[in-house]
């Protein structure tokens, strides 16, 4: 018979090759997607908490002797604060007189038998607060005569509220009084060389301590 025989299948040829989308991939990629997000959630998770301890920490009202005031106290005794109390203000707040009742505990009383001190209120900043918290630290630290002393002070966190309750300085500063007053015991050149060395011994003492305080305005 002529004609063309169609060739055999061979048993050996190949199936054609079907390609589909292996889920390999996406299980290899979702474990390290969750790997990755535990992690970051730990790692937020672990600053939080060292920030809350690092506040903790540095919370004036846990760690320091220092008395603490309320704000009501403070403010009746500076008559809320008037202008009629204030005294000056400096780099970190301003300064009142003020007269705390006789029911607290003080050094510098007056006829009443009521304390009368300084009451420095301090801007609301960081920069401030860590001041305010210095103040606070060294004020437990420093044995000297002639360094004013913390009596005490008030410090609400929420509302960035930062009050410092000095020793009152009935004389002044020294300044006012050499170059306004004019106080006569002051116009003695020997008085003043004393009042000099006084103050470059204090110096001294306060560069000493470890870590040592720097007045930075003399």
């Amino acid at each position: 018979m002529r004609g063309s025989i169609p060739p055999l299948s061979s048993p050996l040829q190949q199936p054609p090759l079907m390609y589909h989308e292996s889920p390999l991939p996406t299980r290899l990629i979702l474990p390290h997607v969750v790997a990755v997000s535990a992690s970051f959630l730990l790692l937020l998770i672990l600053s939080l908490c060292l920030r809350k301890i690092r506040r903790q920490r540095t919370n004036p009202a846990d760690s320091n002797p220092s008395h603490r005031y309320s704000y009501s106290i403070l403010r009746c005794a500076t008559s809320s604060f008037s202008v009629s109390r204030h005294l000056g203000k400096g780099g970190f707040g301003s300064v009142y007189r003020a007269t705390i009742p006789n029911h607290h505990d003080g050094n510098d009383k007056n006829n009443d038998g009521n304390q009368t001190v300084t009451v420095k209120v301090m801007a609301t900043s960081s920069l401030q607060e860590k001041e305010f918290q210095n103040e606070l630290f060294f004020a437990s630290k420093l044995d000297s005569s002639l360094v004013v002393s913390v009596h005490g002070f008030y410090y609400d966190q929420k509302r960035r509220r930062m009050l410092l309750v000095f020793e009152v300085m009935t004389n002044g500063n020294l300044q006012d009084a050499l170059l306004h007053r004019k106080c006569p015991e002051l116009m003695n050149w020997k008085q003043r060389f004393s009042i000099s060395v006084d103050i470059a011994k204090e110096l001294d003492y306060l560069h000493g301590l470890d870590p040592p305080i720097i007045h930075g305005d003399i």
